[in-house]
């Protein structure tokens, strides 16, 4: 099971001439100071998370990624 940011889970994006389906995990432990997710630190934020199975990713990321 993951742990992943509702808001933003599947998170998908364009930058010119590609498209991007990102996954935000929450609760990352490592800590790194120059991150720039909220979903790192859902303590201190207050970002709601959600459980998802690894059948719910690949699920959602094939939707997502369409034909």
């Amino acid at each position: 099971m993951l742990k992943v940011r509702a808001k933003y889970a599947p998170g998908a994006c364009s930058y010119g001439d590609y498209d991007e389906l990102r996954w935000d995990l929450a609760g990352c432990n490592l800590r790194c100071l120059f991150c720039w997710s909220p979903a790192s630190r859902p303590a201190e934020t207050d970002d709601p998370s959600r459980t998802v199975s690894s059948e719910e990713v690949v699920a959602a990321t094939m939707q997502n990624l369409g034909d």
